[in-house]
């Protein structure tokens, strides 16, 4: 047997026929957009993958289909006795280097064929059938078979290329029968009536270039060069392939859309006051966080999102973990080349758990927890984005899963094993859940003090005004009332470090007489609380408060403020103690609840240890947040550097 040569690697540049070849590329792109088998292949599946000037014996066009096995074509412009012999040679060298297995087929395409060509391939295609041959086309067969030999094919060989041989008609030139089939085929089904045949052309014209590249193109990429000669793509939920996956596709940007649309805001009008949200320009890049066994280095948390990938976020109750995450979630929306995120209460996951243990969930309940069940389109399509690690998964609260919580995350831990490693993911809690988390195996940050607080409360301050009308247009009252929250920022530190806190006083500035507005840190407190439980039952009496599960009633809110009060207290002169724990103890209606001992001086109520940053009488700095098992993945998202970044 002669030594195998490579085939040529180059020719799809210098050759006649290279637009034939492209041709024949384009219209295996189109029935791969379908989803649908190529009527002069043997197999039933699919093209999934096209190579041109593939580094392999029989080069100009390979094709990987739906089912696994493969088509090798040398494309001809005809098929005289010189072109025939020099792919009978490929062909043979691709069985007896075993590139061509069983099932594969090894096919010469032409666009025009002579007398002996098409004689051979229908010899061919009757002895695949069974048929015996005529006369004529046993001597085409036997032909064959000698050349075949002479190539040093043994008898095995030979057989298995009679079962691969294939000799077909073609012509997707400009004009050619072909193309009109390629244009018919597209027209409605993967573009708008009437764009056919320019998206054929532009498949062709970008099939050249790849074979110019020796490159590889898969169904995205086919679409991408529709996309990239700016023809509209057919969105149809039930249509094709193609149409199929860009109405998915459209479901995702405009999901995205939404998302990004809540970039920098401030949602005041979840507070129920009649406020509007607010954007706060930067507010999302003045996120900041502290990571693990770094005390005193704080990175941006859109930093960290991006080059750990998966991490365990916690902070204060009313340090704006929520808004934090949810801020995150727009950030990354607003960027096509980041991953998609899929936002989530880790409450909204209880009624989907199985009754007993083992927990476990599937990616659909995520994303049913995350959307209901009303959107199946966008289901399917985050669905996929899941599954192919293409999404960032922001699990919000996991300490209000309650009695639940250890089902919660014994469930998502063996979710997020069997999810891909690319695949990101932001959990937030409040410190008490580090212990339950750690299944989680999750790096933990410490989200910090907004770093503009006081400039985002005088915008509040500004919108309130707004809001409120006539009697607050006068540049007198705006300035009181910045007296009045710069002299309580100045003389209670303390309570303006918690965010919630700090926006709940400076609507009870606002919103009250400044002669009614009540001093000194105990009775602040007292009041905001008051204030706050009374909105809160008012608001149950009239209607279910949005985004909230019906056993996290008005308790749990006083819960919230019995751990800022008893934070607070921290640092606070011991003679404040009693009036925290009378603003804590009871609810507007008179709904007492059971009043437990303070913890001492300078320590957390939720874990019994010095709150983070504080000092306690016997240590010196609290200790910080285990760092649990994690590896940092530098480069995370490479696409997303420069001014791409979220």
């Amino acid at each position: 047997m002669r030594i195998a040569k490579r085939g040529a690697l180059g020719g799809a540049s210098n050759e006649g026929g290279a637009s034939h070849r492209a041709g024949v590329a384009a219209l295996l792109a189109v029935y791969g957009l379908l989803a649908e088998p190529v009527p002069w292949l043997r197999s039933g599946a699919p093209p999934v993958l096209l190579r041109m000037e593939a580094d392999l014996h029989v080069d100009d066009v390979v094709v990987d289909l739906g089912d696994g096995t493969r088509a090798f074509m040398q494309a001809k412009l005809s098929a005289g006795r010189k072109a025939f012999e020099d792919t009978v040679d490929q062909w043979c060298r691709a069985i007896a280097s075993g590139e061509c297995k069983p099932g594969d087929e090894l096919l010469l395409v032409v666009a025009r064929t002579t007398g002996p060509c098409q004689s051979l391939g229908d010899a061919l295609v009757a002895r695949r059938g069974g048929a015996s041959p005529t006369a004529p086309a046993a001597r085409h067969l036997d032909r064959l078979r000698q050349l075949a030999a002479g190539h040093g094919l043994d008898a095995s060989g030979i057989q298995r290329l009679l079962d691969a041989a294939a000799i077909r008609v073609v012509d997707a030139r400009d004009d050619g029968p072909d193309e009109a089939l390629g244009t018919a085929c597209l027209n409605a089904a993967i573009v708008p009536a009437g764009h056919g045949q320019a998206a054929f052309r532009a498949l062709r014209a970008a099939a050249r270039t790849q074979a110019e590249q020796r490159a590889s193109s898969d169904q995205g990429i086919w679409r991408s060069w529709l996309t990239d000669a700016h023809l509209p793509l057919t969105a149809d939920a039930s249509g094709s392939a193609a149409a199929r996956l860009e109405a998915r596709e459209q479901a995702i940007k405009h999901y995205r859309t939404e998302w990004a649309q809540t970039q920098d805001v401030l949602p005041l009008a979840d507070l129920g006051l009649g406020l509007t949200s607010m954007i706060v320009p930067g507010m999302t890049k003045n996120l900041r966080a502290t990571p693990p066994s770094r005390e005193n280095n704080e990175d941006r948390l859109i930093d960290a999102v991006r080059r750990q990938g998966r991490l365990f976020l916690v902070g204060r109750p009313g340090a704006g973990k929520t808004v934090a995450s949810r801020l995150i979630a727009a950030r990354w929306a607003a960027n096509d080349r980041a991953p998609v995120p899929v936002w989530l209460r880790l409450r909204d996951l209880i009624p989907r758990l199985p009754a007993t243990g083992p927990y476990r969930l599937e990616v659909r309940d995520l994303i049913g927890a995350a959307l209901g069940d009303a959107q199946p389109l966008l289901t399917e399509a985050l669905l996929a984005r899941v599954e192919h690690g293409q999404a960032l998964l922001v699990l919000d609260a996991l300490d209000e899963t309650l009695g639940r919580r250890d089902p919660v995350v014994e469930a998502v831990a063996d979710l997020l094993d069997r999810l891909p490693a690319d695949l990101d993911v932001l959990v937030t809690s409040r410190h008490s859940c580090l212990h339950s988390a750690g299944l989680l195996r999750l790096p933990v940050y410490r989200l910090q003090d907004p770093c503009h607080l006081a400039d985002t409360l005088d915008r509040l301050l500004v919108a309130v005004a707004e809001q409120l009308g006539d009697e607050a247009a006068d540049a007198g009252w705006k300035a009181e009332r910045r007296a009045l929250v710069a002299h309580s920022r100045h003389a209670e530190p303390d309570l303006w470090r918690v965010p919630l806190l700090a926006t709940l006083m400076v609507l009870l500035i606002a919103q009250q007489p400044t002669r009614v507005v009540p001093s000194g840190r105990g009775s602040v407190l007292q009041e905001v609380i008051d204030s706050s439980v009374r909105l809160w039952e008012m608001r149950r009496t009239t209607l279910t408060v949005p985004d909230t599960a019906p056993e996290l009633t008005a308790d749990v809110l006083l819960d919230c403020f019995d751990d800022i009060a008893r934070l607070v207290a921290a640092h606070a002169p011991h003679g404040v103690t009693p009036i925290a724990r009378s603003a804590t103890a009871s609810s507007s209606t008179g709904a007492k609840r059971p009043v437990q001992p303070l913890p001492p001086h300078g320590t957390s109520w939720s874990t019994g240890m010095p709150p983070p940053g504080c000092s306690s009488p016997t240590s010196p700095r609290a200790p910080s947040p285990p760092a649990l098992a994690c590896s940092p993945r530098s480069g995370r998202h490479a696409g997303l550097c420069g001014t791409q970044q979220p």
